[in-house]
Parts: structure tokens; sequence; C-alpha cells
């Protein structure tokens, strides 16, 4: 997994992935360090989420290398888009388990 230096930064009171772009990704991704909303204020739920939510960027990536971008488009916009669950990249600790595949979070 490309998931070699990590950093969880608190702005303000939520967490956020802090991550360089891999090289292979260069060619579609304009920037050198992504910053990705994890959507929590809780230290321990950050470290859960962040391999999903740099999973979804590489996904994303891998898309648009492959010259789909109306998929990339979509795989960028998912996070944001779960926040009102349906998946436990935005549910509360230790809540999340029983949220898969409900809409349990509050938005």
């Amino acid at each position: 997994m490309h998931f070699l230096h990590t950093e969880i930064k608190k702005r303000g009171n939520i967490y956020q992935l802090v991550q360089r772009v891999p090289r292979r990704y260069q060619p579609v991704e304009a920037r050198e360090t992504v910053w990705i909303s994890l959507h929590t204020d809780s230290e321990t739920a950050a470290k859960v989420k962040a391999p999903l939510a740099w999973a979804q960027m590489i996904e994303a990536w891998e898309a648009r290398l492959a010259g789909d971008s109306p998929d990339a488009e979509s795989r960028l916009k998912r996070p944001k888009n779960s926040r009102r669950c349906g998946a436990f990249a935005t549910c509360p600790l230790p809540a999340w388990q029983s949220c898969l595949g409900k809409n349990c979070c509050s938005a």
C-alpha cells in the first residue's frame, strides 16, 4: 500500500490526514501534499479512518491514470458524500461497527 509517511494533524477540532503525493500520481495530481479531512474530532477514530481515506485517494488517482476521469471524479467525491454514513468512514467509534449499511449517523 502507498502509506509510507503519514501524519494525522488536527485542524481546529477536526483531524486531517496529511500525505505526500506518490511520484506515480504526480502526472494526475498537481499538489505535492494532500490534506484529507477525516471528519472526526477523535484521534482514535482518525487513526482508523486514515487508511480507508488514503485507499480512496489511491483508487481515484489510479482511475485518472487509466483515463477514466468521470470515475476518478466520483471516487474523489466519495469521502465527502459518505458523511451521511452507510460506511464507517464517518461514523463515531465504536458505533461504526453497527452503522454498516444503515443511515445511523447524524448529518
